[in-house]
């Protein structure tokens, strides 16, 4: 198997595991501890954007915002928002699940995080 071919393997797995962490855990709201051990995961980027894909899959911009902060909370707010030129409280607010971030504050925030957004093709939406 090539090395793309493994990757690419590995993207899919942790994409699966972290679907099954949001549904688990964002929309059941299962308890504290056991959401911090796994967030610490996400401390490793592959694993952030594996876990930001997977939010993003759902659909929903609220569980996308919600796991956005989780990834933020993990390596720091004060930090995050500082190195992203961003007022601390309103990254809280934007990051809620009534947040509306705005396109250059998601890009300055994922930047800052060492990810960036990306366009894939999709299936096309029947008419």
């Amino acid at each position: 198997m090539t090395n793309k071919r493994a990757q690419a393997r590995g993207i899919k797995q942790a994409r699966i595991f972290w679907r099954t962490y949001i549904i688990k855990v964002i929309m059941n709201k299962a308890s504290r501890p056991d959401k911090e051990g796994l967030l610490e995961e996400l401390r490793d980027p592959s694993e952030a954007a594996a876990y930001l894909t997977a939010a993003l899959e759902d659909g929903s911009p609220d569980v996308f915002l919600l796991a956005l902060r989780d990834v933020a909370e993990v390596h720091g707010m004060k930090r995050l928002a500082e190195g992203a030129q961003l007022n601390r409280e309103s990254m809280y607010r934007m990051l809620s699940d009534q947040g509306n971030p705005q396109l250059l504050s998601l890009t300055a925030i994922l930047r800052e995080l060492g990810l960036r957004l990306a366009i894939e093709v999709g299936e096309p939406v029947a008419a």
